[in-house]
């Protein structure tokens, strides 16, 4: 099922878990894309947590609004 999804041939598939072959990049990717999961997963076994990483950028993107505001009031009142 996991082949068929990724537009893999089982055969190639198969082939692969045989022989302890691992497929290429883009392969990775279709096959990541086909379970929902993240191709570091493939090369980790661990889903990075991100949430870090997304509360630093919202952060800074809600600062650089503020500091848009501020420009374009000071700019309305010229």
């Amino acid at each position: 099922m996991v082949a068929r999804k990724a537009g893999i041939s089982f055969n190639t598939f198969q082939g692969w878990i045989n022989k302890g072959i691992f497929p290429r990049v883009n392969e990775a990717a279709r096959i990541a894309a086909a379970l929902g999961a993240p191709v570091e997963f493939f090369v980790s076994g661990t889903i990075r947590d991100n949430k870090d990483a997304a509360g630093t950028i919202l952060r800074e993107v809600t600062e650089v609004r503020g500091r848009l505001e501020v420009i374009e009031k000071t700019l309305r009142e010229l």
